[in-house]
């Protein structure tokens, strides 16, 4: 199971949440990931490779539960269209995690743009 949270979310939500995960990854990961700093799954990675770090997460939640929380364009545009549509999360009310794509305005944005795209292009309000 895959979770990308893609908006805000305050420190203690995400702790929150972290305990029903087997593998959570944050900005704060990721961009070690991708300077070669540090590994994911045993796997080293680059900039160069973010189309393959982005695959590499699919493939282990479908082993493992996966919290992901970023709105990073640059990976969010990796994932393929449907991960996204089931994948991509946003905080509302605090703590209630409800599907980016589930409104029909977003959802509309996937017919001509890149999920990562989409997130940028939303206003997110608390």
């Amino acid at each position: 199971m895959l979770t990308i949270i893609v908006s805000k979310c305050k420190r203690e939500v995400i702790d929150s949440m972290v305990k029903d995960f087997d593998v959570f990854i944050s900005d704060k990961d990721i961009y070690p990931i991708l300077n070669s700093e540090s590994y994911f799954n045993g796997k080293e990675y680059s900039f160069y490779d973010i189309e393959s770090f982005a695959d590499e997460i699919v493939r282990v939640s479908k082993e493992r539960k996966v919290l992901v929380h970023t709105f990073n364009p640059l990976i969010l545009n990796f994932f393929e269209d449907d991960i996204a549509r089931e994948s991509f999360f946003i905080i509302k009310n605090k703590d209630k995690l409800i599907k980016f794509f589930d409104d029909e305005r977003i959802n509309e944005k996937l017919m001509c743009m890149n999920p990562g795209e989409a997130v940028v292009d939303t206003k997110f309000d608390e």
